[in-house]
C-alpha cells in the first residue's frame, strides 16, 4: 500500500492545513502504524484462518477506497457535511486496526485490537485517547452491542476529542461499517483455492465473493449489487444436484443483499453524512458456459420507503421473476433453446 489510497492523499493534505507541521507528523505517524500493520499483521490472518475470505491488505484497500467513495469526492473539510482532518485521521487508523483481532479467532475479533496496536506503538507513544477511540469504534463494526442487540452505534452517543478536535464516533463507526459490508468482491477469494476446496460452511462465502461486485454511485444516494452467477449444468440440462446448489445459492444471495441494504439504511440513520443514500438496487447475470444468458431480468431496487405494517421483502418478492422458480423455468427455457439451435 506504499501508493496511498485517495483519501489518504487528502487527510494527508487536510491534516497540513489544520495543523501545519504537527499534520505532517501525525500522518507519518498513521503511515508508519499502516504498514507494521499491512507487512506483519494482516497477512496472517490467512495462516491463521484460512477457511475465512481475505482480510488481509487488499481488503483494507478496498474498504478504504469504498470509504472515500461513500463521502464523496470534497469529503473531508470544515462543513458540517464532511469530516474534519482529524475524523478523517480515526478513520483511516480505523480501517487499518478493525479486523487485526482475527489473528486470535473470528469470533469476537472486534474486540481484540488492544493488543495489536500495542505492539505498532511502544509504551513511550502510545496515545491513550487515540487508541480509546480506534477501540470503541472498532468494536462497533459488527456483533452485539452491551445489551445483546446488534445495535452497537446507539451506544456510541458522546464524542471524543483528539488534536484539539472532535471526533464524532458514530460518524466514524457508521462510516466504517458500511465501508467494511461494502468491501466485497473477487479479490476475497481465491479461485485456486475454491476448486480445491475450502471447508463445507466456508465455501458458500467464498462463492459469494466471487460472483459479487459492489458499486457506489454517491450522488444517486444509491449502492449497486451486481451477481454474475455461473450456471453448472450437464449436457444442456441440468441435475436435481446442481438445481438444489443453484437454489440454495440464490437464497443465500438475496439474504446477503438484503443485509446490505439495511446497513446502508442503519448508518445513514446514524451519520448524517451518509443520509443522501436511499436505495440499493441489484441486478444478477446468469452465465451458462461462458455465455451470458437473456432471461429478462430488470434490476430489483429496495428503497427507504416504508409502508407502515409491513416488513422489508426481498428481490424475488418485488419481482417474482427473482423467484427460484421463475428461474430455473427462464434457465431450463434457455438451456432448450440453445440445444435446439446447435442441431
Amino acid at each position: 500500500m506504499s501508493d496511498g489510497c485517495k483519501i489518504e492523499r487528502i487527510t494527508q493534505t487536510e491534516l497540513r492545513k489544520l495543523l501545519g507541521e504537527q499534520g505532517e507528523t501525525v500522518f507519518t505517524r498513521y503511515k508508519q502504524a499502516r504498514d507494521l500493520v499491512v507487512d506483519q499483521v494482516l497477512p496472517e490472518i490467512k495462516a491463521v484462518q484460512p477457511a475465512l475470505t481475505d482480510h488481509g491488505p487488499k481488503h483494507v484497500r478496498d474498504v478504504l477506497e469504498k470509504a472515500h467513495a461513500l463521502l464523496g469526492k470534497n469529503c473531508i473539510g470544515n462543513g458540517r457535511r464532511q469530516l474534519n482532518a482529524v475524523e478523517a485521521y480515526c478513520l483511516l487508523l480505523c480501517v487499518i486496526f478493525h479486523d487485526v483481532g482475527n489473528i486470535y479467532g473470528r469470533d469476537g475479533h472486534q474486540h481484540h485490537v488492544a493488543s495489536v496496536y500495542d505492539y505498532v506503538h511502544s509504551e513511550a507513544s502510545r496515545d491513550m485517547q487515540e487508541k480509546q477511540i480506534i477501540l470503541t469504534v472498532a468494536g462497533a463494526h459488527c456483533g452485539e452491542a452491551s445489551d445483546g442487540s446488534k445495535d452497537t452505534l446507539r451506544q456510541l452517543g458522546g464524542d471524543a476529542w483528539l488534536l484539539g478536535q472532535r471526533v464524532r464516533m458514530r460518524d466514524v463507526s457508521a462510516i466504517l461499517r458500511l465501508a467494511d459490508e461494502l468491501a466485497e468482491g473477487p479479490q476475497r477469494t481465491s479461485t485456486f483455492m475454491r476448486k480445491l476446496g475450502y471447508p463445507p460452511d466456508a465455501q458458500v462465502y467464498h462463492e459469494y465473493a466471487r460472483a459479487t461486485r459492489t458499486s457506489v454511485d454517491q450522488p444517486s444516494g444509491r449502492i449497486a449489487l451486481d451477481y454474475h452467477i455461473e450456471v453448472e449444468c450437464d449436457g444442456g440440462k441440468q441435475t436435481a444436484p446442481q438445481k438444489k446448489a443453484l437454489k440454495d445459492f440464490l437464497c443465500f444471495i438475496e439474504q446477503r443483499a438484503l443485509k446490505v441494504d439495511q446497513e446502508m439504511r442503519y448508518a445513514s440513520f446514524y451519520s448524517p453524512l451518509l443520509r443522501e443514500f436511499r436505495s440499493t438496487s441489484i441486478t444478477m447475470g446468469f452465465w451458462i458456459d461462458g455465455n451470458l444468458a437473456d432471461l429478462d431480468l430488470q434490476p430489483v431496487v429496495l428503497t427507504d420507503l416504508v409502508v407502515p405494517g409491513t416488513k422489508g421483502k426481498l428481490p424475488s418478492e418485488i419481482d417474482s421473476k427473482y423467484s427460484y422458480r421463475s428461474l430455473a423455468s427462464a434457465i431450463a427455457r434457455y438451456l432448450s433453446r440453445r440445444k435446439g439451435g446447435a442441431k
